[in-house]
C-alpha cells in the first residue's frame, strides 16, 4: 500500500501536492477514532498518515484538477452532515467515515474493515442514493494513480476518469 502513496506522489502535479497537509500521527488517529465512536480501517490510518486531509489554496494561480475536497481530521469531526451519515448507516448496516466530497458528485465515505469498498453518497434533490465508486481503497489509488499519470504536458486528461475507475473496480456503478 505504502507504494501505492509513492507512486502517487510521483504523479500528483505539483499543486496538487502542495495541497496536501501532513500527515497524522498515531496518537492523533487514536484520539480521533474515539472521538467518532468508530474503528478505523488499516487502509483509513495509511491514509491520513500520508496526509492530513488538503487545503483549498491555488498554486501558481492554478485550480486544483479534481474538485475534490479531502477532509483532515478536525473537519471529519466537525463535519456539519453527520445526520446524512448516520442516516446512510442505519439503512446500510455499516459504519461509515466520511473522507471527501466531490464537487457536483457527492460524500465520498470509507467502510470500517479491511479492504472494504469506497461508498459514495449522491443526494442531487434530497433522494440520496449510497453507491459503491470504488471495490477497494487499493482500487481507489490505482485509478488515481492512472488518472493523473495520463495527464498530458498541459494538464489535460489522456483518458476518462470514469474508464479507468471502471477498469480497477468493474462491478460498481
Amino acid at each position: 500500500m505504502k507504494t501505492l502513496f509513492t507512486e502517487l506522489n510521483k504523479v500528483l502535479p505539483p499543486y496538487e501536492l502542495n495541497n496536501l497537509k501532513k500527515g497524522a500521527s498515531n496518537e492523533e488517529l487514536n484520539v480521533f477514532a474515539k472521538k467518532i465512536e468508530r474503528v478505523l480501517p488499516l487502509e483509513f490510518k495509511l491514509l491520513y498518515q500520508w496526509h492530513n486531509g488538503s487545503t483549498w489554496k491555488l498554486i501558481d494561480d492554478k485550480p486544483p484538477i479534481f474538485i475534490f475536497n479531502f477532509f483532515d481530521l478536525d473537519e471529519i469531526i466537525n463535519y456539519e452532515y453527520w445526520f446524512i451519515v448516520q442516516m446512510i448507516e442505519d439503512f446500510a448496516f455499516k459504519k461509515l467515515i466520511p473522507i471527501g466530497e466531490i464537487e457536483e458528485l457527492g460524500l465520498i465515505l470509507m467502510q470500517s474493515g479491511e479492504n472494504s469498498p469506497i461508498y459514495i453518497y449522491y443526494s442531487v434533490d434530497g433522494d440520496g442514493e449510497l453507491e459503491i465508486w470504488h471495490e477497494s481503497f487499493e482500487a481507489m489509488l490505482k485509478t488515481s494513480i492512472d488518472f493523473f499519470g495520463n495527464l498530458d504536458n498541459e494538464g489535460r486528461f489522456k483518458k476518462e476518469f470514469e474508464d479507468i475507475r471502471l477498469s480497477y473496480s468493474p462491478n460498481t456503478v
